[in-house]
């Protein structure tokens, strides 16, 4: 469905400006997987954290796993990083996506260091930091479906603040949203992305111990 969506995206972007053909150069595919992917990864984001968080506990075997001779630690971080991984390959699918596009418009400038940056970087930043949230929220949770829903609320809530008027990015969960140009790349606007960044990096250490505590 995300792919469908997205592929959507492109047809509808890349027709005539002015009666002027556009090309599907890679800064315009990735300002519409921007706008009509990344729902599609939260949703994703947070069944998936239900799932593989709650997983021993649904399965009643969780007092087992707690006395294994590793650390919490350990399974918090399989478990995340099993939750990176799946956004990890969602990225790589619009990626594949988006340059079947572009062949197909006969515009073969892929610019594959672009969509890595773009991607898994950039766009996937602000992803990573949402699963270790999911994770953190699940692992507190004594049911998956009320984690999902907390996750939901928290998500919408988020998204709402600019229009109530909280918009410093002290309090705003995101990454930034950084705009690329054709001319000079990311530009000036690197710096803010990779300060807010590590900013919210931090706090989501700090979830990340929460979890450990919780597991």
């Amino acid at each position: 469905f995300g792919v469908i969506n997205v592929v959507s995206g492109f047809f509808g972007a890349i027709s005539e400006f002015y009666g002027t053909p556009v090309l599907p150069v890679t800064r315009m595919m990735l300002g519409i997987v921007d706008s009509s992917y990344v729902f599609i990864v939260f949703i994703i984001i947070a069944y998936y954290a239900g799932e593989i968080v709650q997983r021993e506990r649904q399965a009643g075997v969780s007092a087992y796993v707690d006395s294994m001779p590793f650390p919490n630690g350990v399974m918090v971080a399989a478990k995340l990083a099993a939750l990176v991984t799946i956004v990890v390959l969602l990225l790589l699918v619009v990626m594949l996506t988006s340059i079947a596009v572009q062949a197909g418009h006969g515009y073969f400038h892929f610019e594959i260091g672009t969509y890595l940056t773009g991607l898994f970087i950039v766009r996937g930043w602000g992803l990573y930091l949402l699963c270790v949230l999911a994770v953190c929220i699940q692992a507190m949770s004594s049911n998956k479906f009320l984690g999902m829903l907390i996750l939901i609320v928290v998500f919408f809530a988020f998204e709402t603040m600019n229009s109530v008027g909280l918009e410093h990015v002290l309090y705003q969960f995101a990454v930034p949203p950084v705009p690329m140009s054709d001319m000079n790349g990311w530009g000036h606007y690197v710096e803010p992305m990779v300060t807010v960044g590590a900013y919210w990096s931090l706090w989501m250490v700090l979830a990340g111990v929460a979890a450990h505590l919780s597991m």
